[in-house]
């Protein structure tokens, strides 16, 4: 009976210790990287998306001449504007640094360890800013050629803003303001960072920021934008634009008799330690009746 009690007693250490031990942190990862080219001749704002990014202490960039063939580019960082769970917002001198497809990295330290590093192979595209912008683009899923329309200018100033969406064609809007339809160059004298809106008829809105430097010219792109699925509302025609009158929503609304309240249904939150410390809770039971 003793050694029963015994045997039962480390069994409730083992899984004490074993509910005290916290799950493995998911790993970050980059997924992608808006825009995907730039010139070097500027300094501008990359957008990282990827997963389990919260906490991102570094992001650089780095070439590689045994992947992308060429010279090698030394690891170069950049400044971080914000970090969240799925995407990094970070800028970038790239003036005078070498042309060639480059690697995306972000450091995410965790409680684990803290050189976890996160990296999207050959995922961005730095071209020379003497020549025009290359036709080819790499993307996470490969290569694939694309034709691009002559870009317009737009605006008026000493600083500068080239647009470009895909597919093209969509409007621009700055801080609420119709501006052009990608691609062009936008010129202003405004700088800083200011609100974008892109909208396609067929075609999800994308916003996001664009940081305007003096006397230089920065590059805005959003990427590949994402298809409406069939009989939805246009992008173009349903969606409010910042700083214009939205246009109207149908609500519909849910009647519940007076005198009747909903309970809302909440999901057990029933993990692996819970179980563990209900069975050691039992089994401390066990050897106690068993006395």
């Amino acid at each position: 009976m003793k050694r029963f009690s015994l045997c039962i007693c480390l069994m409730i250490v083992f899984l004490f210790v074993l509910a005290a031990i916290p799950p493995a942190a998911a790993l970050p990862r980059i997924t992608g990287v808006s825009p995907s080219t730039a010139p070097n001749d500027g300094t501008f704002t990359l957008t990282i998306t990827g997963t389990e990014l919260t906490g991102a202490t570094m992001v650089r960039l780095n070439k590689c001449k045994l992947k992308t063939g060429g010279s090698s580019e030394p690891p170069f960082t950049g400044t971080i504007k914000s970090a969240g769970p799925t995407k990094i917002v970070a800028s970038f001198n790239l003036n005078g640094k070498k042309v060639g497809q480059y690697d995306v990295s972000a450091l995410v330290p965790t409680d684990i360890s803290s050189d976890n590093w996160a990296v999207g192979e050959g995922i961005f595209q730095i071209y020379d800013s003497t020549s025009s912008k290359p036709t080819t683009t790499t993307t996470v899923t490969g290569t694939k050629t694309v034709t691009e329309t002559t870009p317009e200018d737009s605006g008026d100033g000493e600083n500068s803003v080239f647009f470009e969406t895909n597919p093209t064609g969509a409007t621009i809007y700055l801080d609420g303001d119709e501006i052009g339809k990608s691609p062009f160059i936008f010129r202003t004298n405004k700088d800083g960072t200011h609100d974008v809106l892109v909208k396609l008829e067929g075609y999800e809105d994308y916003s996001s920021t664009v940081t305007i430097v003096r006397n230089q010219r920065v590059y805005f792109s959003s990427g590949a934008l994402i298809p409406l699925p069939p009989n939805s509302t246009s992008s173009a025609n349903g969606s409010a634009i910042p700083g214009k009158t939205p246009t109207k929503t149908r609500i519909t609304l849910k009647l519940t008799p007076l005198g009747t309240v909903e309970t809302p249904v909440e999901e057990s939150p029933v993990g692996p330690a819970t179980i563990l410390w209900a069975v050691a809770a039992a089994m401390a039971f066990v050897v106690i009746r068993r006395r």
